[in-house]
């Protein structure tokens, strides 16, 4: 038996076969060939290109020869890794009906075939791997024809080359895709003349697309200077409308990119399109699970594949992964000696220090202690030992925690990941540790996680028991990151929502733990709650021991926030009976008969709480940062920009008040949601559930100085006015 002898070279735009002049070598009994091969269908299969073009061998490789005969013998590669030549030795003969030459295709498959008149049918990958400036292996079809025993491989594709590059973008597949639907893999019929060159015609089974994939994961140069390429090998194709290029991230980020004009792609050719920023997006990744501050829950934790995959452990406030998670590690120091977070600096993760934005950008943040407890009061949540009973489009059975929506029409997927301290991962399957971006500001050492484990007590109908709760851990240890975006802004530990003029609606009441539970309430200008809400204990006025009947009186005596309104009584029949507020000096004593009495204006004339630097502010008093009490401005704004629509079941949570959805163009899926939580007169609770009262931050200029605005609203709609300052009504903070 003789030997059969390829000799691969290249040039820089074009890879052509160069061929030297060996021959067939005898090697006793066995045929000998000598070739190069590429495939995607045999792990065996491994050519390659390297850095001149030059396509390469690896040992083993393994290629298909018809040997004048219809049967597909297989041949393995007997030279060394990187050679240009060398031989093939058979691994297995086949027989079958004769024909007029010898062919060869690389790569390997069980599905290539040749017809009696020589035409060979195989199937060109739609999955390619990525190889650092080639193409993947097993990815570049070449076909050879002889009539003696020299076989001169063809390369049957082209090449194009991708020239990539963005910031701190890691590929985990990029696609191309025809415009207008070439096929450009799948099955195909390979014809070559002896001595001519491969002509391929795509079968109508085919498909329009070829995807590179990156095992692991590659990370891509960070500017137009410092690309990486990714080579496909694509049957020669005219793009007639142009293509489309989609790069997905290792986070399931997507970017795309078309073309317009016709592009075509030549046997043997390679070309290259310019650098190309690469900017992720996460939409995608994201699901809105109809919560009341517009929301949206990633699908799958930091660094996972996919819903049910565990995914990254981080220690909070860090964004890297690493192997020892303990305080010996920790990037902010140790409990007491803190470099940041100390409990008296910041009471949220900054953007620099948070990993899902790190990774993401944009809005995209750790969820807030806050949005954890949104996501409960408002979603069904239960624990499930198969994954695949709610998602059955995975083949993949995990533990954890089945999210839902109110409509059942939403879900995601929080997988039992357990967590990882210095002695590696712990309680995987059984528990699930995730972070929130809360602070516990009384001992830092310690930030707010939402935690679960099946077969504890819940405080939440559910179908397996399990405990979800929003609770303290410590901050070196590694949990699982489940991103969010959207929805409303943290501002000092608290979450607003814009509404579409850029102030930022708080999600719950100031002194309410979620969004559908009433706050406290509050005296107007007082900046902590009580039971008793009287003149006689309002803290704006200076009732004297004399007074017998404050409540009926006790506003003639406010010592703040006073204008001049004129509210004094002058009886010219009885002048003792003549009386003004504290804020006024009557001068009884003084009578002019032309005149009357003699009385000024003695007040400090203040109308709002902006105008004592918030000082009575109770949002700005409780919650810090820019919070404070709406003014009239911002009511109106609310009114007259959003929909107020009355519900005695706001999400199935039973709890009756106003859904508030804006109208602004770009911001219609925002909306808050206010309680009808009733207001306290006295010690009497009056209209809990079927009406909602909110201060506003200033004075009714149009009355006395003891009336306030205010908004209630019930089932028949919103009224804006205004009522005594003594009065409990709630207090709905908003942020500039």
């Amino acid at each position: 038996m003789a030997t059969l002898l390829l000799l691969l070279a290249s040039c820089t735009t074009e890879i052509d076969q160069q061929f030297g002049a060996s021959r067939a070598v005898a090697s006793g009994e066995k045929t000998v060939f000598v070739a190069s091969t590429e495939g995607t269908s045999s792990p065996e299969t491994k050519v390659y290109a390297d850095e001149n073009l030059k396509v390469l061998w690896n040992a083993g490789d393994r290629i298909s020869i018809f040997n004048m005969t219809t049967g597909q013998a297989v041949y393995a590669f007997t030279g060394e890794d990187g050679d240009t030549a060398g031989g093939f030795e058979v691994v297995s003969e086949a027989e079958g009906t004769d024909i007029d030459y010898v062919y060869a295709m690389y790569p390997y498959q069980d599905a290539t075939a040749i017809s009696a008149d020589g035409m060979l049918t195989t199937v060109l990958p739609a999955e390619q791997y990525y190889k650092k400036k080639s193409f993947g292996i097993g990815a570049n079809t070449m076909v050879a024809v002889a009539d003696d025993n020299f076989l001169a491989f063809k390369n049957v594709g082209g090449y194009l080359s991708l020239q990539l590059y963005g910031d701190n973008v890691a590929v985990s597949r990029v696609t191309i895709r025809g415009n207008n639907g070439e096929k450009i893999a799948g099955k195909a019929s390979i014809t070559m003349p002896l001595g001519g060159t491969p002509a391929v015609v795509m079968d109508q089974t085919a498909t329009d697309a070829i995807t590179i994939v990156c095992d692991p994961p590659v990370t891509i140069g960070t500017s137009s200077s410092e690309y990486t390429d990714f080579w496909f090998v694509i049957p020669p194709t005219t793009f007639t409308g142009g293509f489309t290029i989609t790069v997905t991230d290792k986070m399931g980020g997507v970017f795309e990119k078309s073309t317009t004009n016709s592009f075509t792609v030549s046997r043997n050719k390679l070309d290259w399109m310019k650098p190309l920023k690469v900017v992720p997006e996460y939409d995608n990744l994201f699901v809105d699970l109809d919560l009341p501050s517009g929301t949206l829950w990633a699908t799958m934790n930091l660094g996972a594949s996919s819903p049910e995959d565990y995914g990254d452990y981080f220690a909070w406030g860090e964004t890297e992964t690493k192997t020892n998670y303990s305080w010996d590690t920790y990037k902010f120091g140790t409990p007491y000696s803190f470099t940041k977070y100390t409990g008296s600096d910041y009471a949220m993760l900054q953007a620099e220090d948070d990993v899902a934005h790190a990774c993401f950008g944009s809005d995209t943040r750790l969820p807030s202690a806050a949005d954890w407890k949104e996501l409960i009061d408002n979603c069904y949540l239960f624990f499930t030992d198969d994954y695949n009973m709610y998602f059955p489009n995975d083949p993949i059975s995990t533990e954890g925690v089945v999210v839902m929506n109110k409509a059942l029409t939403k879900k995601i997927f929080l997988p039992a990941s357990g967590l990882q301290n210095s002695y590696g991962p712990q309680s995987a399957g059984v528990k699930g540790y995730y972070w929130s971006s809360t602070l516990n500001t009384m001992d830092p050492q310690l930030a707010n996680s939402l935690f679960f484990e099946k077969g504890l007590t819940t405080i939440i109908d559910q179908i397996e028991q399990v405990l979800l709760s929003v609770n303290f851990s410590g901050r070196c240890f590694g949990y699982a990151v489940r991103p969010v975006k959207g929805g409303p802004t943290v501002i000092n530990g608290h979450a607003g929502v814009d509404m579409g003029n850029g102030v930022k609606w708080a999600t719950m009441d100031l002194g309410a733990q979620r969004p559908t539970q009433r706050g406290d309430f509050y005296a107007w200008g007082e900046t902590a709650t009580k039971s008793l809400f009287s003149w006689s204990n309002y803290s704006l006025a200076s009732i004297p021991d004399s007074e017998t009947n404050p409540d009926e009186n006790g506003w003639r005596y406010l010592n703040k926030y006073t204008y001049e309104d004129e509210s004094v009584f002058i009886d010219w029949d009885n002048p003792s009976s003549s009386w003004a507020p504290a804020w006024y000096n009557l001068q009884l004593e003084i009578y002019d008969q032309e005149f009357g009495f003699s009385y000024e204006f003695i007040g400090d004339g203040y109308q709002a709480f902006f105008e004592c630097d918030y000082a009575d502010d109770a949002a700005r008093q409780n919650w810090g940062g820019t919070w404070r009490v709406p003014d009239e401005a911002d009511w109106s704004w609310l009114k007259m920009n959003c929909d107020w629509q009355w519900t005695d079941n706001y999400n199935g949570t039973r709890q009756s008040g106003m859904l508030v959805t804006s109208r602004v163009e770009g911001f219609t899926d925002h909306s808050i949601f206010l309680p009808a939580g009733g207001c306290r007169d006295k010690q009497q609770l009056n209209d809990s559930g079927t009406a909602g009262y909110y201060w506003s931050s200033f004075l009714a200029v149009d009355r006395r100085s003891d009336f306030a605005w205010m908004i209630k609203f019930n089932a028949d709609g919103m009224t804006h006015g205004s009522d005594q300052r003594y009065k409990g009504f709630c207090i709905r903070p908003v942020s500039d």
